[in-house]
């Protein structure tokens, strides 16, 4: 979905987290500092006062087949549903 600007992309249901004594130090990360809105990768170092938020990074879709104990444990789940799924990408269909 893009902004109201129609400048960028965004998704309304994922939010920056504040920085806070639980933020990750130390690994790579989506930061922003609010007023400023130009988000950057990188470390979060304690004590660090320009990111006021941060995100996760995105991870990519499960492509790989489930192996045979994945299928036997999802086909027991779902015998008695009306549940479709997809053994390829993971997910319901």
């Amino acid at each position: 979905m893009l902004d109201s600007t129609r400048s960028a992309a965004v998704d309304r249901l994922y939010h920056w987290i504040p920085i806070d004594d639980k933020t990750p130090v130390g690994t790579k990360l989506q930061l922003i500092r609010k007023d400023a809105g130009a988000a950057y990768y990188g470390p979060y170092r304690k004590g660090d006062t320009f990111p006021t938020h941060y995100c996760p990074l995105p991870t990519f879709e499960k492509t790989e087949p489930l192996g045979p104990a994945e299928k036997y444990i999802l086909n027991e789940m779902l015998r008695n549903t009306e549940i479709k799924y997809d053994p390829v990408r993971g997910h319901r269909i």
